[in-house]
């Protein structure tokens, strides 16, 4: 069995895309609701309790203080959490990098 993480909570992504002149990207990372990393932190405590795999999709979206919320001039994120049309291809693509697809895989054989 796979479990995943909670995906980041943020501020309401359009709303911020207009009122933003800066880097959105940056912008979600400092808007983004603080209790999704108790919440993931949780889950993986007891994923590992029960011998679960944990896949932190979260890392998939933030790292190094921003959060990929916008990819050249295509909103990612359509409201404040869900994918957008293009964010399903962006981030598919990422699943595929971080051997998401090993991952199962390696786990269906056992």
């Amino acid at each position: 069995i796979l479990i995943f993480g909670r995906k980041p909570e943020f501020f309401h992504i359009p709303t911020l895309y207009v009122k933003s002149n800066g880097n959105l990207n940056k912008l979600a990372y400092l808007n983004k609701n603080s209790l999704t990393n108790k919440i993931n932190d949780e889950i993986k405590k007891k994923s590992e309790e029960n011998n679960l795999i944990y896949f932190n999709i979260e890392e998939l979206t933030c790292l190094n203080d921003e959060c990929a919320v916008m990819n050249n001039n295509n909103l990612l994120i359509s409201d404040e959490d869900h994918w957008s049309y293009e964010g399903l291809k962006f981030f598919g693509k990422k699943l595929v990098i971080n051997d998401f697809l090993q991952i199962i895989v390696k786990n269906s054989q056992q």
